[in-house]
């Protein structure tokens, strides 16, 4: 009988919180909401699009990472990566663009926590 794979509970609020804040921006951007009403009016009309998507894909990689599978973290890293680009177009400063790679950082600490519950080497 294979060990069964057992989360901590840093990694299992991480990814929880993630996924509703991502849901709740996405339906948001989405809807027109208060968050796609802070784009300037000369914002490219991709932007809107990709940001949507950009948190769609976060919430598949949360949940691929709960279901253990490590190419949840690396899409997540490169969805970071885009919104951070996107945020640079939109006129952020570098460290107000740079929020969303804190996210993955956060995310890589929390996956090495756990001792024998350590997310990190349960990924496949």
């Amino acid at each position: 009988m294979a060990d069964r794979k057992v989360q901590h509970g840093c990694l299992t609020a991480f990814l929880t919180i993630g996924i509703v804040a991502n849901a709740a921006a996405s339906l948001l951007n989405l809807l027109g909401g208060p968050l796609a009403r802070q784009f300037p009016l000369d914002t490219p009309t991709w932007i809107p699009p990709v940001l949507y998507a950009s948190g769609v894909f976060n919430i598949i990689c949360f949940v691929a990472i709960f279901q253990w599978y490590k190419w949840g973290f690396f899409g997540y890293w490169v969805s970071s990566l885009v919104i951070f680009v996107v945020n640079l177009i939109l006129g952020s400063s570098f460290l107000q663009a740079a929020i969303p790679l804190v996210g993955v950082v956060i995310l890589f600490i929390v996956l090495q926590l756990g001792g024998d519950r350590k997310g990190w080497s349960q990924l496949e």
